[in-house]
């Protein structure tokens, strides 16, 4: 550290002067005793003598070093001071602790311990006496008066006589007084008082503080006082509080400002708080300052003037009713007469009616509602819109007719127009109704009944939303927008502006125009039949005669059902009204049960219900719940009437037709018998509608499987708009109803638009006229039906057609008159009884009627003789269940024996069916139906032959049966690739036949006596080619052991039988025979019946060429491996090939075979499967080594005539 030279460096800090004097070699430094005694070690202390001429060096005086000696015997006095403390005599008795404490031994040590040197006994001894003096009179002070007293403190002097009798007086600045002030130094000031509106809350302040808005002081105040009630102080440092004037009031002590009394109460001068108005009445303001400040409430209204009191003069707001704040009769009578309108300055409120609802002028008070909530704009009694008049708003002056909302002037002739336009309109609807109505089933097309159908159902579901516009509720938009469209749909006559023409609005006579409307339909049905019959491309369908005009009178009715049943219950169909009355829907000027016109209205309404609905559902009631026994009775005539039940429903459900009918007319009765109930009206709905949609899936009754689903659609569609409807009732505020609406109104015009377009395109596949089968054919079951499955197969085989087989094409019988309609030709297989089964009848009558070609043809050569006095035998061998089928379908005994002469009168062309020949069969099948019938088909793709697929069939040559079946075998096996051969080809050509290929037996009774299966069979046997047998024949039965007898001792066939066998087999012997005939008993038949339904015979041949193919596959494993893990059971011969089985023997084995077959049957198993290849012991119990049948080629005999099992 680098010191300035000559310098002086003064410090409070003895450690800092330490510092320089260690730094400095000729520094000198003055320290306390103390502090020195601490740093001896480093420094060095000067002797002084009491010298203050001379200079160390030449001084005579001692020089003293310092030290405790030095100090204590007082020679070391050069820079010794003396202490001295100054004690106020007054306050002596304060410090005396202290001095004695401090020159008492104790505290002489405890100086000594800081480094200190204690005083010498002559010191301490004088200051211990002075100690004891306690004071010195002579040093008594006198008192001073301060110039000085800070802010906030003023100057005092308080006279005291101190401890040695001195009069003295004490001066001090003390802190101002609460409530007083002052500001500034100056002790002449004394403190101030504080204003009014201002205080000290506490002594010794400089200035007073404010008091705060609902608080005043007085002057001098130390503290604020709240504002009592109904006074205030609104601004800060008030000294008095404002009293609250007539209106206005305080709600506590210490406010800032005054509150108005609030809506509903007053307050006077002479009131502390404010006064509640009378019940229900209530202020139009806030501070009211009297009792006549008080009006009626909103929602209520002052009906007559009473005294003010604590009885409510006020009464409930009308129903349907806006009443104001303020509303008041007297106004009403008041503005009335000056002529204010409500809501101008000048007026005074009254009660007012909602949008929708009326009242009259007479009685402002009786509220109505209006159908039509755009008629009654609401506001003043008497409002009506539109210039429309009357009770509602309902109807239009005499010369008026309502358009739109309004009230326009009658025109005479755009009136007339319209109506012979709406008339035109009717015609054209109505005669089509007639036509579709009343196509025959027989003649017409399926397309045409769906759609008259579908038009039936879109017509239901639109007059049911008729039904859901006269619901308990106030429709808004868009639905009441709607819902006035379809006016016309419950015979509304002012859509039709009818007012015109009738000149009249009286509701009697309005009334009687539509309970008129259902007989002047049928009128104009009547026409547009007559008018239809005339033209002569409309005549086929005119069917202007009784039974079609019933029946279209019927579909008319059960069309519009729910309107006529809605039109009928009209009297009975009453709206409620907030003033308690009951008003007619349909006319909301007609008070209900009031007598006068609705009296009579409900008159006509019971003659009506009887005429109309309930005798429509007693007749169909009867018609269908009969309609078995009354078909039978009176056939056509019957069901040619009740066409309208029976077309569309199933023949066994006809009865729906009445249950439907009853839906409808509960969905028309449910408004009347819940009425005035919203919420039970929706539930009645739904309900009716999921007890059809759950009655109709189940049972599935309508005619065509579409309507079924449309109809099930349609149900589910009314349900979803229940479902819109009561949310509309909702008291949920978030509900958007406007969106509700719209969501109605196009899910209705979506399923609409649905049955519309399909009903279009229904109709322009039926003027297409698209033809579904090239040739449908008619045969008798019981004894054609595998001739009808071949003739079939043989016109498939020739050319790519689709050839209509009962069996195969369908589960309903109710199906074929439609299916012959869309036929290009029918084809009848004449057998003996084929004209007596209805529904053949049914099929020939259909296509005559339709100018269907039909040709006839006979099987095998077997003519049937159809002569005159034949075919009237046969019309009169129908019964009446055969003419309840005809009579269903529209046909009658006429066109029957038009059909069945016509008939008659065709060439018969014969099938040789008997005869195996693709060729021939194909031939016979075209000369048949004409070779223009192939003009526009395409021929069959040949199948190619794979290689190593060979088969042979072998069948009894003497049964057409058979042969048949052969030739169904062999058109399925062709189809699979096969290389088939017929026996005849065996017989002809013996090379064909290979050792790697599959025999397969047709199974029958007269096989074992056929000579040239037999033959065949021995042929095959040399071969040594596996054997696969089919059974075709139901009365098929195996051999007997008396057979097998017979067959030992040679007598089972003649000697011309066997010569013939020979013939084919040369060299064969009665043994071999016996060997090969058995051979076809020891394996397993596979069923074989293809007059069946074409997927069960598809199944049963998959199971047959499956075997064929796993016979070949084993034939081809044993070529390949000597090997085998199979076994094989056959037979071996004696060396000297002489056989010696018995006929007993043989037929244990062969029972022992069908065991098997029954054992594996029973399990599930199919025989010759691969579970099935396990061997069984002698009783028939499964154990686990695989084997192969015995398949008898080349056969063996032990010399024992025993069965051998060997391994190969």
């Amino acid at each position: 550290m680098q010191r300035p030279r000559n310098c002086y460096m003064p410090s409070e800090d003895d450690n800092a002067i330490l510092n320089w004097v260690m730094a400095d070699p000729g520094g000198i430094a003055y320290f306390g005793y103390a502090y020195y005694s601490e740093n001896v070690a480093g420094l060095t202390a000067a002797r002084i003598a009491d010298d203050v001429v001379r200079g160390v060096q030449d001084t005579t005086e001692a020089k003293v070093s310092p030290s405790q000696y030095t100090i204590i015997d007082g020679s070391y006095t050069v820079f010794r001071r003396q202490l001295y403390m100054n004690v106020d005599n007054a306050a002596w008795s304060q410090a005396n602790a202290f001095l004695e404490y401090g020159f008492s031994d104790e505290g002489q040590k405890q100086v000594k311990t800081v480094g200190y040197v204690a005083i010498n006994a002559n010191l301490l001894a004088k200051m211990q006496q002075r100690i004891s003096q306690r004071g010195n009179a002579n040093a008594d002070y006198l008192p001073v008066v301060p110039s000085l007293c800070w802010n906030g403190t003023e100057l005092q002097s308080v006279p005291y006589m101190n401890q040695f009798g001195t009069a003295k007086v004490n001066y001090f600045c003390a802190p101002c007084a609460k409530g007083r002030y002052k500001q500034g130094n100056d002790a002449a000031n004394p403190c101030e008082l504080c204003d009014p509106g201002l205080f000290a809350p506490a002594t010794g302040q400089a200035h007073c503080n404010f008091c705060s808005p609902g608080k005043f002081s007085p002057a001098e105040s130390a503290y604020c006082t709240d504002c009592p009630v109904n006074t205030a102080a609104p601004m800060p440092g008030q000294g008095l509080c404002d009293v609250c004037d007539p209106g206005l009031r305080t709600l506590q002590i210490g406010s800032p400002a005054c509150e108005r009394c609030p809506v509903g109460t007053y307050r006077s001068a002479q009131n502390v708080s404010c006064q509640q108005c009378p019940n229900t009445m209530t202020t139009a303001f806030q501070g009211a300052t009297s009792l006549t400040d008080c009006v009626c409430a909103g929602s209520f209204f002052l009906e007559v003037v009473t005294e003010m009191g604590d009885d409510t003069p006020c009464a409930s707001c009308p129903s349907r009713m806006s009443c104001a704040l303020g509303s008041d009769m007297a106004n009403y009578a008041a503005n009335h007469a000056l002529g204010f309108p409500p809501g101008s300055e000048k007026s005074k409120p009254y009660p007012l009616l909602l949008p929708g609802f009326f009242s009259t002028v007479e009685e402002p008070l009786n509220v109505f509602k209006c159908s039509n909530k755009g008629s009654c704009p609401g506001g003043v009694p008497g409002s009506c819109s539109g210039g429309l008049v009357g009770l509602a708003c309902y109807h239009c002056p005499q010369g008026y007719s309502r358009r739109d909302g309004s009230c326009q002037t009658c025109e005479p002739g755009a009136a007339i127009f319209q109506f012979v336009l709406v008339l035109f309109g009717a015609f054209v609807i109505f005669t089509l109704m007639h036509i579709m109505g009343n196509w025959p089933i027989a003649r017409g097309s399926a397309q045409v009944l769906i759609v008259a159908f579908w038009l039936g159902m879109a017509v239901t579901v639109v007059l049911t939303c008729a039904v859901y516009a006269a619901l308990d509720i106030t429709w808004g938009p868009p639905l009441s927008d709607f819902f006035r469209v379809l006016q016309f749909l419950s015979f509304d006559v002012n859509f039709m502006h009818m007012v015109c023409l009738l000149g009249s609005t009286s509701v009697v006579r309005l009334y009687i125009f539509k309970l008129l409307f259902f007989p002047s339909a049928c009128v104009i049905t009547c026409l547009g039949a007559m008018v239809c019959s005339a033209l002569p491309g409309c005549r086929r369908f005119a069917g202007f005669n009784g039974p079609a005009l019933q029946n279209s009178a019927g579909f008319l009715m059960s069309t519009i059902f729910v309107a006529i049943s809605l039109m009928s219950l009209e009297g009975f169909r009453c709206m409620q009204n907030p003033n308690g009355k009951d008003t007619l829907q349909t006319d909301n000027s007609v008070i209900c049960w009031a007598g006068g016109d609705h009296r009579v209205i409900v008159g006509m309404s019971v003659a009506a219900i009887l005429l109309y609905p309930v005798a429509f559902l007693a007749l169909t009631a009867w018609a269908s719940f009969q309609f078995g026994p009354l078909t039978v009775k009176y056939g056509i005539w019957f069901t040619s009437r009740v066409r309208f039940l029976s077309s569309r429903m199933k023949p066994d459900c006809v009865a729906y037709a009445f249950w439907w009918n009853v839906r409808n007319f509960f969905i028309a009765i449910v408004p009347v018998v819940a009425s005035g109930n919203y919420a039970a009206q929706v539930f009645l709905f739904m309900a009716a509608f999921l007890a059809w949609i759950v009655t109709q899936l189940s049972r599935c009754c309508w005619r065509f499987p579409v309507l079924n689903i449309l109809d099930a659609a349609v149900s589910v569609t009314h349900i979803l708009l229940l479902c819109l409807f009561a949310l509309l009732a909702s008291a949920d505020e978030g509900i958007d109803r406007t969106s509700v609406g719209w969501c109605i109104i196009s899910l209705l015009i979506t399923v609409l638009t649905c049955l519309i377009l399909a009903a279009v395109l229904k109709i322009v596949l039926h003027l297409r006229s698209k033809i579904v089968f090239d040739l449908f054919i008619t045969h008798h079951k019981s004894a054609a039906a595998l001739y009808a499955r071949q003739v079939k197969t043989v016109f498939q085989g020739m050319s790519k057609l689709t050839v209509f087989l009962d069996v195969d094409e369908l589960e309903c019988l109710d199906y074929i008159p439609f299916a012959v309609q869309q036929t290009r030709q029918l084809l009848v297989i004449m057998t003996k009884d084929v004209l007596r089964r209805p529904w053949c009848a049914l099929e020939i009558a259909t296509a005559f009627n339709n100018k269907i070609p039909i040709s006839v043809v006979q099987i095998n050569d077997v003519a049937v003789d159809v002569t005159i006095s034949f075919l009237q035998d046969v019309l009169d061998s129908f019964q009446p269940a055969d003419l309840k089928i005809l009579s269903m379908a529209g046909i009658s005994m006429d066109d029957l024996r038009s059909s069945y002469f016509h008939v008659a009168s065709l060439p018969k062309t014969n099938l040789p069916l008997s005869t195996p020949d693709v060729k021939l069969n194909e031939l016979c099948a075209q000369r048949a139906v004409g070779e223009a019938f192939f003009r526009h088909t395409k021929s069959q793709q040949v199948v190619a032959k794979e290689p190593g697929k060979l088969v042979y069939i072998v069948y009894d040559s003497q049964d057409d049966l058979q042969a048949s079946y052969a030739y169904m075998l062999h058109h399925f096996l062709r189809k699979q690739s096969w290389d088939v051969h017929f026996m005849g080809s065996i017989v002809q050509r013996q090379e064909i036949l290979k050792p790697k290929s599959v025999c397969v037996t047709l199974m029958s009774k007269g096989l074992l006596k056929d000579p040239i299966a037999l033959g065949v069979a021995i042929l095959v046997q040399r071969k040594g080619i596996p054997l696969i047998t089919v059974v075709s024949h139901e009365g098929y039965t195996s051999l007997d052991r008396h057979d097998l007898e017979k067959m030992e001792a040679g007598t089972f066939w003649s000697q011309d039988e066997l010569h013939k066998v020979q013939e084919v087999a040369q060299a064969s012997d009665g043994k071999e025979l016996f060997l090969a005939s058995t051979s076809l008993h020891a394996v397993l038949a596979w069923q074989f019946s293809p007059q069946n339904n074409r997927q069960l015979v598809k199944q049963e041949f998959q199971i047959i060429e499956k075997r064929a193919q796993k016979e070949l596959t084993r034939q081809t494993m044993i070529e390949e491996s000597d090997r085998s893990s199979t076994f094989v059971r056959r037979m071996t011969k004696h060396s000297t090939t002489t056989c010696t089985t018995t006929s007993s023997e043989l037929g244990t084995a062969i029972a022992n075979f069908q065991r098997i077959d029954r054992n594996l049957a029973e399990r599930g198993v199919d025989p010759y499967g691969d579970e099935a290849d396990c061997d069984l012991d002698s009783d028939g119990t499964v154990e686990n080594e695989f084997y192969l049948r015995p398949q008898y080629g080349t056969s063996a005999c032990s010399a024992s005539g025993s069965w051998e099992t060997t391994r190969i």
